[in-house]
Formats: structure tokens, sequence, C-alpha cells
């Protein structure tokens, strides 16, 4: 009984060695085939790497021509690393090299935004993709005349497929978008951003916009839509434009006065103004002009017809009604655009009175941290848990560290600077570091 046993045990563990070996077998079979795959990776990357080098570089010429022969370098190839880092190669007189190294900084952004065009292109016509692309300051690096040729090569993305929102704090190359041929159904706005007397950000029609309004008014007189569009957009900027420039703690006291004002409120307090010899801004010929202006007399026509723009009676807007003051409005436009221009220049360069000069900037206090309540956060957005470990959970709340104020110090945001990042009197942390105790801030 006892050798028996034995013998079952050693017959058992021969068994299990000869399945092994099968599977050896078998797994030896599959590997053979599995290693072609790299080589069909390898080869899958290659094809890829040619056609976008193609077709990068057509884009690239697009939006892209050097100012001297000398610096128009041809983008010869988009390579890739291994760990998926692009390798840009650029050629000129038959040598080629990195392109970061002999191109300049127009040239490389141009290339990346080839590259970026040519990718995602093909993977749109190849599988599907995102068809919206937010394009903020694509203009950046690019000189005046390659940015007339990235607009118009706008035209010939949105033909690829791509439904563009394009960001752009220049208005002369947002104009141009705007006038791209052969797209159809752009939307131009002047994007205006929250402040403390207007905390909404607001869309404003520029004025190209308004221009064009009048071209589809004018092609046809007698068309009643046409005619209530164009009022509709002149009420619009006359009122935002003005609203931006009173949008100022100097108009504080008359804002709480007037919370919903309108082109009459506005007029009213730019009369009084004008009217008791203005110094500063308001000192411009400019201003004066626009007060004077014998469309905004007391019941002129431009007036009652801003009027019903703005009180919902806009039905009873007849095309007549326009023809009458279209060109009063275009003037009007025109001048609110140069004041607000003159308030820009001027904000600029104003200055407190009576300000002495700081050699040195104040020192950087951090904050004294105090007892701090026990704070719980449930991270629910990728980049919390990018360093979380695999199949971890976005559920499990995490205790916010009692040091996080420590080497901070808070500001008070007393201009619109920082754009749509915060509204005026609202607070700003920043690193305080040790070091900038001598240097400032």
């Amino acid at each position: 009984m006892t050798q028996g046993g034995r013998l079952t045990s050693h017959l058992k563990t021969r068994r299990d060695a000869e399945k092994r070996l099968a599977e050896y077998k078998v797994a030896v079979e599959a590997l053979e085939k599995l290693a072609m795959l790299g080589d069909l990776a390898g080869l899958q990357v290659d094809r890829l790497r040619r056609t976008l080098a193609k077709d990068a570089a057509a884009w690239r010429d697009r939006i892209y021509l050097g100012a001297f022969p000398d610096t128009a370098h041809e983008l010869v190839d988009t390579g890739m690393g291994r760990k998926g880092q692009i390798d840009l190669v650029v050629r000129s007189g038959g040598v080629s090299a990195p392109a970061q190294h002999v191109t300049n900084a127009s040239a490389l952004r141009a290339s990346l935004v080839g590259f970026f065009l040519a990718f995602w292109e093909h993977v749109l016509n190849e599988r599907g993709g995102l068809h919206t692309l937010l394009l903020d300051d694509p203009q950046e690096l690019l000189d005046d005349e390659n940015r007339e040729r990235l607009a118009a090569s706008l035209g010939q993305l949105v033909k690829a497929g791509a439904q563009l929102i394009v960001a752009s704090y220049d208005p002369r190359f947002a104009g141009r978008v705007s006038r791209v041929t052969g797209v159809g159904g752009v939307e131009h706005f002047e994007v205006l951003p929250a402040t403390l007397q207007q905390p909404v950000v607001r869309t404003v029609p520029p004025l190209p916009a308004i221009i064009e309004r009048r071209k589809q008014f004018e092609a046809d007189r007698s068309a009643e839509k046409p005619a209530r569009d164009f009022a509709d957009e002149c009420r619009v900027f006359l009122e935002s434009k003005l609203g931006d420039m009173f949008d100022d703690p100097a108009h504080s006291a008359w804002a709480k006065e007037n919370p919903n004002p309108t082109l009459a409120g506005f007029l009213a307090r730019l009369r009084s103004i004008v009217k008791r010899s203005p110094q500063g801004m308001f000192s411009a010929h400019v201003f004066r002009r626009f007060v004077e202006h014998q469309a905004l007399v007391d019941n002129s026509p431009v007036l009652e017809l801003m009027n019903k723009a703005h009180h919902g009676r806009r039905r009873e807007i007849r095309a007549s009604d326009v023809a009458t003051c279209v060109d009063a409005l275009t003037e009007l436009v025109e001048l609110v655009e140069q004041m607000n221009e003159e308030a820009y220049r001027w904000r600029r360069r104003d200055a407190l009175p009576n300000q002495s000069d700081i050699d040195t900037p104040p020192t950087l206090r951090p904050i004294t941290n105090g007892s701090m309540p026990s704070i719980l956060i449930y991270p629910d957005l990728a980049a919390f848990t990018d360093h979380s470990p695999t199949g971890g959970s976005q559920d499990v709340a995490e205790p916010v560290d009692p040091k996080v104020l420590d080497g901070k110090a808070a500001f008070m945001l007393r201009r619109n600077n920082f754009g749509f990042a915060g509204q005026v009197q609202s607070r700003s942390l920043r690193r305080y570091q040790a070091q900038q105790q001598t240097d400032g801030w």
C-alpha cells in the first residue's frame, strides 16, 4: 500500500509535467506569431509617419512662409520617438536637421500646428474623431503676413470637417478669420470679461459685424428682418461698449443707482461729465463729438429706433425706420468704438494721484496658519488622481493637509489683470519663497 501511494504521487507529478510541456509547445507556436506583431507595429508607425510627414508639410506650407530664402526650411520628416515624442526634421539646401535647432520660433510653431492638424485630419478620416476644435490665440509667434495665411487656411480646416471656435486677443486677426470665404456661418463676437459692476461674461458683436449687418440691409432695403437685425446689433454694441467704459470704481455710485442702464442712461451720464469741463479721459474730443451728435437729440428718430429695439418692441421696427437712421447709426457705432479705444489707452497710462516711486517692492508676508478645521475632499477629476495606484477609487474622501496654506501669500485683485481668472475684489493665493524676501515679488 505504501509503494502504491508513492507510485500514484509520482505518476501525478509526471502527468503535470507532461501537461506543462504540451502547454509550452502551444506557447512557443503562439510566441512565434506574436513576435511578428512588433515588426507589424513598426511598419504601421512608419506608414503613419510617412503619411503625417506629407500632410503636416502641406498644412505648414499653408500657414507659414519664411520671410527670406535662407529661413524657408522645408518640413521633411515627423519622426516619433519610442516614448511618443515628436521629432520634426527640416531641410534647406540639401541638409536636414532637427527643427528645434535651426528654425526660428515662428517656423517651429507652424510646424507643430501643421503636425497637429495633419494628425487630427488623419484620425477623423480613418476612424472618426472630434469635429470641434478650440484654437486659443493660434496666431501667436507669427508675423502679420503669416497670420493672414493662417486665417485663410482655417477655411480649408472647415472643409476638412472641423467645427472651429477661435479665441484671439488680436482684433485684426479675428477680423481676418471672420472674412474667410467659402466657409459660411461665421459668428464673430467680442468677449468682455466679468467685472464687479457687470459680473457676467458678455459677447458683443464687433464693429466689422455691424458693417456686415448694414451691407445685408443695403442689399434689400425693403426687407424687415435685415433691418431689425441691424438695429438690434447697433443697440447691443452701443450699450455694451458704453457699459464697459463706465465699468470703473469711479462710477460705482452711479452704477448702484442705475443697475440696468440703457442707452439713454449712458447718454445722460456722459453729457453731464462732458458739460462740466472734464479732465483726463473724458477731455478727449471724441466724447464731445458723440454727445453733440445730431442723431442723439431728444426725441430723435435714432433714439426712438433704439428704444423700440431695447424695450421688446422689435416687431414695430420697419425697414423705412432703419433706412432713415442707417447713416447716423453707423457714425455712432464708429464714434463709440473710438471712445472705447481712448478709454483703453487712458487706463493703461493712468496712474494714481500722488503715487511715489518704489525702488524695491515690499516683501511678501506668509499667512500665519492657525487652527484649520477638518475638511474632506472627494476628488472627481482625473487631475486629482493622476498618481493614484491602479484601480483606486475616486469616491474615497481625502482630508486636507493642514499645512496646505503654509508658505502662501494672499492678494486682493484690484484690477482686471487676471482676465477671466478672477473678478475685482476677489482673493488670490501665491506661493511664498524665502529667497524672495530680499528680491521682492
